[in-house]
Parts: structure tokens; sequence; C-alpha cells
């Protein structure tokens, strides 16, 4: 139940909230917990429920933004805490906050927020951190490493906004590290030493190119991986059936809403035997024409996920650590 429990404690804290939500998360949970027929329809009959409400009220990537509105969440349990930190999007930062002749200086509201954590009694609840930095991963690490909490990070979500940001081996600096969302040009120095504990890569932008593949071989315990916001080619699916990385992992994703009515969906399906090893596979459904879906009605490893990612909540909390790009 270790990868569930963040998704499980934040369905229970939306409860007192959003009982709707609450309850299409929780199924999610027992879905991933158990992937059975019942299960699924479980949460499909959810989901159908849920659609309306959902495409009204709430914005895109915001699912499950109200609990994590400030640079530290801990949502807790009776045998202690999920830590969610975010550090600030740099680019609409305060100028107060940047020193004299960089007005690209991170908000220091979530390291402070670190600091004060892992330097009061609260520090022995965490189990797990979870980051979301818009910045490089070098003063983050840094911190952490001086609190003696880096071997607590459990996930780190990079959504950087500028090239040249300092960046830190993960194998060195958070060595529990279970789930990585990067930019593909990130990828090399994050992975310069390896991964030891990384189940789940998700790559961002030119996610196609052969590199991804050759680094992701090189992470023993992957189980995921995610090609995110990058078009599909028929030759693409092709060389990522032929390659041995289909025969280790259990799930993977490829999604991108602007490109998902584009997607080469008789490729994939003329391809079906070589990603018969994979128990998910996960597609951007975005604007997907309903006789489009009805042709992997018979091949019910593959979902198909909208633009806000309601389909996955559970799930991205496994993988980036985040559900439904909460923040």
């Amino acid at each position: 139940m270790d990868v569930q429990r963040a998704a499980a404690l934040v369905a229970r804290a939306l409860f007192q909230t959003d009982a709707q939500l609450a309850e299409l998360l929780s199924a999610e949970v027992a879905c991933l917990d158990a992937d059975t027929p019942e299960n699924r329809a479980v949460v499909r009959k959810l989901l159908a429920q849920a659609e309306p409400r959902m495409s009204r009220a709430r914005g895109q990537f915001a699912i499950v933004g109200s609990l994590f509105e400030n640079n530290l969440t801990l949502v807790l349990d009776e045998e202690g805490a999920e830590a969610f930190v975010y550090d600030d999007d740099i680019v609409s930062l305060d100028d107060r906050d940047a020193p004299p002749g960089d007005p690209w200086a991170r908000n220091v509201a979530a390291a402070r927020a670190v600091r004060e954590l892992f330097t009061s009694w609260r520090a022995q609840l965490v189990r797990s951190v979870r980051l979301c930095l818009f910045g490089g991963t070098r003063d983050m690490a840094q911190l952490l490493s001086e609190l003696g909490a880096a071997s607590r990070v459990s996930h780190l979500a990079l959504r950087t906004q500028r090239e040249g940001e300092p960046h830190v081996a993960i194998a060195t600096a958070f060595p529990e590290l279970r789930g990585l969302s990067c930019r593909v040009k990130e990828l090399a120095q994050l992975l310069a030493e390896g991964a030891p504990a990384l189940r789940s890569l998700v790559v961002c932008g030119d996610a196609w190119d052969p590199h991804v593949m050759e680094m992701a071989m090189h992470v023993p315990r992957l189980s995921h991986l995610g090609l995110f916001y990058t078009p599909t080619q028929p030759a693409d699916l092709a060389r990522l059936g032929e390659h041995p990385l289909m025969n280790r992992i259990t799930s993977l994703e490829i999604f991108s809403t602007n490109d998902a009515r584009g997607f080469p969906f008789d490729a994939l399906l003329e391809k079906r035997d070589a990603f018969r090893y994979l128990r998910r596979i996960y597609l951007a459904g975005h604007i997907v024409m309903p006789d489009t879906r009805a042709r992997f009605a018979d091949w019910p490893e593959v979902e198909f996920v909208t633009w806000d990612r309601r389909e996955t909540m559970a799930h991205d909390f496994w993988t980036t650590g985040w559900g439904a790009d909460a923040r």
C-alpha cells in the first residue's frame, strides 16, 4: 500500500470539502491496489457522474488544488505525514524577493517552510517529501542534506522555466527517489549516477529522443514510463515496441492533449503484440472520437485520459507525486 498511501490520505482529507471528488479518488486508489474489472467499473461509474460538474466548476490542472495552496502542505494519518513542497513559479515572483540584478531569483518561501518543518517536532512525522520545483535541484538538495532529510524525498516534479538551471545527480541528492518528472534535456544530469530506487520516469518535451530509452534502461527498478507533450509518429511506436524496455516495465503513458487526435492509433493496434507485457497503457483522450475509442474495447489495458487527468489522479500521485497537477 506504500505507493497508494499519499493518494488515499488526500482522498480522506477531501471528504471534508468535496465528497464526490474524494469518492472518485478513493475508487482510483482501490483500482491501483487491485486492478479488477469490478474496481474499474466503479471508477467508470464515478467518472460519468463527476465529469459534468468538474468541467463546469474546476479549471484545468486544479482538480485537487484546494489542498495545496501553500508552499508546504502536510497530509497526515495516525502513523505520520506526507509533505508536499511547492517552490513558487519563478516568472511571477515579487521583485522584493529577488536580489538586485536577478529578477529570476527563487522565492525563499518553500526553503523557509522546509527548514521550519525539519527543525521542529513535526519532522518526526514525515514519511516522505514530494517536491515540485520550478528552478534547479541544487539549492533544495543542499538544504535537505543539511537537515538530514534528503533520503525522505520520494518524488521530484521539475517544471524548469529557463535554461542552465543547476541540477545535482539524484542518486546522491535523493537516494530514495521513486518518481521523477523532468524535461528531456535535464535527464542526463539528473541520472548521471543512476537512480537505484526510481520506479516512475516521466519525460516532457522531445520525449521520443532515443536518449530517453537509453537512460531508462539504466534504471533497474523502473516500472512506469511517461512520454509527455510530444507528437507521436508510427515510426516512434515501432521503435518503442521493439525496444527491450517494453519487456521490463508494466505501464506506459503517451500524453499530449494538443496532439491527441493525431495520435497514430492504427499503428498502435498493428503493434499490439509488442506491448503485450504492459498492464496499463494511458493515451491522451482529449476530443478523441468515440468510434476511435471503441476500436480499443477489446484491449482493456488501454485507457484514455482527458485533458484534466481526472482518470489518473491516484496514478499521478504514484508517478509524479502530485495528482492531477495539483498546484
